[in-house]
């Protein structure tokens, strides 16, 4: 059961129609997260337009679902791994570099580790695919 009401895509208003056809446009289909972001179509729109610009930055969509992956883990959102797994796959990553982006391990190429790939995460020493370490708590 959902706890958030989602608009369905199906019977839009005036103002969440053209925004959900972006989404079709850019994704195939519209997902959960923007049903419920079109209970607010200023939000709906702002959400648009942030992940448009950041499509249009200099990172390659590989590295952004590899990035976008091990955050997924790390905070252990499955509705996150599910769809950056979905789009990682569109971006051309492998199922290999699927895994090693929720492990936060690099792909290798050769047995050699990509020069582009961040240093390993401490928290993520064991390698397995859920993380066990602890955030540190906030400050003050």
């Amino acid at each position: 059961m959902n706890r958030l009401h989602q608009i369905d895509p199906a019977r839009p208003s005036d103002q969440t129609e053209p925004l959900f056809e972006v989404v079709r446009s850019r994704m195939g289909r519209v997902p959960n997260l923007t049903r419920v972001f079109a209970n607010s179509p200023a939000a709906f729109e702002a959400y648009l337009n942030f992940s448009g610009a950041l499509q249009r930055g200099v990172l390659p969509a590989k590295l952004r679902e590899s990035i976008a992956l091990a955050v997924g883990e790390i905070n252990g959102c499955g509705y996150c791994l599910s769809a950056h797994t979905l789009s990682a796959g569109k971006a051309g990553l492998s199922r290999e570099g699927i895994l090693a982006a929720r492990r936060s391990t690099p792909p290798t190429i050769n047995s050699t580790r990509h020069s582009s790939w961040p240093a390993p995460s401490p928290c993520n020493a064991a390698r397995s695919p859920t993380p066990s370490c602890k955030m540190p708590a906030a400050p003050g």
